[in-house]
């Protein structure tokens, strides 16, 4: 198994927001010359059980503690917007549009492909065009310790972090936004950055608003087919359980900016959507196992549909343990995911025999692909804790400690005083 250059092997703990928002501070500083007005955080999030987005289904994400932060100043008698990466050398540089000449669809042409500076540049053109949102230019610093791999949604975190930022900057312009505006505008930036582009399957905004709404030890249970309806499931309580995504080497590159998510083989996702479209259904919501049984559906197909609906009833068993959910309830549900393929199976079988394991499981990727995948383990670190690094050393693996944690805040930063 090659490993991608200059990564190792090893366990990776938090950061504290604090030392975060000091380093992207004193960058600031650095660059521009002057302090940062205020400051936004935002968490990664990571799917735990349920369909992704594209299923138009119910799920369980959880946000972690891992984090984008954003400083920045806004330049009233400017149009220009200058925004540093302290992972990147390349700027985000751009120009604002007058709002009596509007966007247009150059703009929109020009912010295609997965880049943390395109992703930025879409942001900012679908806040301008919600309505009385008037936002002029402005200096900023995005610093962030979340993993560039698939699992842990390093764009949606991004997204929020710039959006909350924004609102700081120029609070008279979001004096009348709804947090959901907020969270459909980061979506709609997202999807346009994406190479797949929406449609039915891609509407919801379950990461944005995993991102946003999340609460320190609980997961959101949410609902993409109204991201209005959506409540909170207590994670288990012993000090000692976190949550571990183990990420094999082969599969990582270059960390903290959002990549292309979208690989050449098909993932489960893709392969729902064209089965649901060969089935002549809007989505698989509903779907029954009788259904699919009467598809003309081609084996992966199959594959990737009964994967949705053994996802939805492990969902529905979540949920109906509500706030007396265990973390030997949540490990069964997470051991009772059996679609991977062979290289999946022998990190998931090893992962399963550590001590303290209670369950794991496969997430994100195609089950073709192994190049793509990770594991999410629910653990007890205080047991398991010593075995780590020995483990991430045999198995060429990243092993990311992570406790579930509140979204997305922002605030003046404390030398400034607010603006009126």
């Amino acid at each position: 198994m090659s490993v991608s250059s200059g990564a190792q092997p090893s366990v990776q703990g938090p950061v504290a927001v604090g030392d975060l928002l000091s380093e992207a501070s004193k960058r600031f500083e650095q660059e521009f010359l002057q302090r940062p007005d205020a400051f936004s955080v935002a968490p990664a999030s990571i799917p735990l059980l349920g369909t992704s987005a594209v299923h138009e289904n119910i799920s369980v994400s959880i946000a972690v503690d891992r984090y984008t932060v954003v400083v920045g100043r806004s330049s009233q008698d400017s149009s220009e917007v200058r925004v540093i990466s302290t992972s990147c050398a390349k700027a985000c540089v751009f120009t604002l549009p007058s709002i009596e000449e509007g966007e247009g669809d150059e703009t929109a042409t020009d912010v295609r492909g997965w880049d943390w500076s395109n992703i930025i540049r879409s942001l900012v053109q679908e806040l301008r065009q919600l309505s009385g949102i008037d936002i002029s230019g402005f200096t900023a610093v995005v610093h962030s310790t979340i993993p560039s791999h698939q699992s842990m949604n390093s764009s949606a975190a991004l997204e929020v972090a710039m959006a909350a930022l924004l609102q700081r900057l120029f609070p008279q312009s979001f004096c009348t936004v709804s947090q959901m505006d907020m969270i459909l505008a980061c979506r709609r930036a997202d999807q346009k950055c994406s190479d797949v582009g929406s449609n039915a399957f891609t509407s919801s905004a379950l990461e944005q608003l995993t991102c946003t709404f999340s609460r320190q030890m609980h997961a959101i249970h949410a609902d993409a087919g109204d991201m209005r309806i959506f409540d909170f499931i207590a994670f288990p309580s012993q000090p000692t359980i976190r949550l571990l995504l183990i990420v094999p080497l082969v599969s990582q590159e270059s960390p903290h900016l959002p990549l292309d998510r979208w690989q050449d083989s098909p993932t489960e996702d893709e392969l729902a959507i064209s089965a649901a479209q060969l089935m002549g259904r809007p989505s698989l919501r509903d779907i029954a196992i009788e259904d699919v049984d009467r598809a003309s559906l081609d084996d992966r197909q199959r594959k990737a549909v009964m994967g949705v609906v053994l996802e939805a009833n492990r969902v529905n068993q979540l949920v109906s343990m509500q706030r007396s959910c265990t973390a030997e309830d949540l490990g069964a549900l997470l051991n009772s995911d059996r679609l991977a393929n062979d290289e999946c199976h022998r990190l998931l079988s090893a992962i399963r025999f550590l001590p303290g394991i209670f369950g794991c499981r496969r997430v994100n990727g195609s089950y073709q692909s192994p190049s793509s995948f990770a594991a999410i383990a629910i653990a007890d670190v205080g047991v398991c804790g010593p075995y780590l690094v020995k483990f991430s050393q045999e198995y060429n693996c990243t092993i990311n400690v992570l406790t579930p944690a509140d979204g997305a805040y922002s605030s003046y930063l404390k030398f400034m005083a607010p603006q009126q």
